[in-house]
C-alpha cells in the first residue's frame, strides 16, 4: 500500500499484537490487514495438532505463526523476499521457528516443490489467501501424484482458498472459477463471504478437499 507518515519518524516499522501474537512489519515492503483479524482466528479453530500445514502467500506469518503455535508442522511460502525476512524474525519472536519451515518462492513453484518431495503424504490443510486472488494459482494441483503409483496411501489435502467476486451471485461465481481452474466440475466446495472489501465487491473463502481427479490428472500442455 502506498501511505505516508503524517508525524514521528520517517519509517513505517512497527510491531503489531493480534490474538496474542506479536509481528515486526515494514509497511513500506509488506502487506498487513488487520481487518481480517477475526477470519484468520476463524480459519485457525479448524486446525488441530496432526495438521501439517502449507501456507503459500505466507506474508509475514499472521496466519502460519498461529498456526505454528497448533499443528504439527508448517511450511511457509511468500515471493517477497521482505516479508520473508520478517516471517522469519517473527517466527523466532513468538518462539516458533522450531516448528515452521520457510521459503522464497513463487506459489506455484512452491506447490509443485512440497508435493514432489517425501512431505506431501504428511500435508492435511493448504492455505492460499494471497492480497489479489489466489484462484490462478490452482492449476499447480493438477497432477501433483501423477507420478505416483495410484494403490499407494495418499492424504488429499483440505485447500483453504481466498478470492474476491463482483457478480450478483458471488459463491457460484467464485465456484465457477475454482472448476475452471481445476478443471474438474465435481468440487464439492464450503463457501464463506468474509467482508465486503468495496460496493458489490466481496472477499469469500472457499474450502474444499483436492479431488483424487485432479491429484492425478495429467497436467495440460501450458503447464
Amino acid at each position: 500500500m502506498q501511505l505516508e507518515v503524517l508525524a514521528g519518524n520517517n519509517s513505517l516499522v512497527t510491531m503489531l499484537v493480534e490474538n496474542g501474537f506479536r509481528f515486526n512489519v515494514d509497511l513500506a515492503t509488506v502487506y498487513w490487514n488487520s481487518k481480517l483479524a477475526t477470519e484468520r482466528q476463524r480459519l485457525l479453530s479448524g486446525f488441530n495438532f496432526k495438521d501439517v500445514v502449507c501456507d503459500v502467500f505466507a506474508g509475514v506469518g499472521p496466519i502460519c505463526i498461529p498456526a505454528a503455535k497448533i499443528v504439527k508442522r508448517v511450511y511457509a511460502n511468500d515471493l517477497n523476499p521482505y516479508a520473508v525476512d520478517y516471517l522469519e524474525r517473527n517466527s523466532v519472536l513468538n518462539k516458533l521457528e522450531k516448528k515452521i519451515e520457510v521459503f522464497n518462492m513463487d506459489g506455484r513453484r512452491f506447490i509443485d516443490a512440497m508435493f514432489a518431495s517425501q512431505k506431501a503424504h504428511k500435508i492435511t490443510q493448504v492455505v492460499m489467501n494471497l492480497p489479489n486472488d489466489a484462484t490462478e494459482f490452482l492449476d499447480a494441483f493438477r497432477g501433483i501424484y501423477r507420478d505416483r503409483p495410484e494403490d499407494a496411501k495418499f492424504t488429499f489435502p483440505k485447500i483453504h482458498l481466498y478470492g474476491f467476486s463482483k457478480a450478483r451471485d458471488p459463491e457460484f461465481d467464485f465456484h465457477e472459477r475454482i472448476r475452471i481452474a481445476l478443471a474438474e466440475v465435481a468440487v464439492n466446495v464450503e463457501m464463506r463471504r468474509v467482508r465486503l472489501v468495496a460496493p458489490g465487491k466481496w472477499m469469500l473463502c472457499a474450502s474444499f478437499v483436492l479431488p483424487e481427479s485432479v491429484a492425478f490428472a495429467r497436467r495440460s500442455p501450458n503447464m
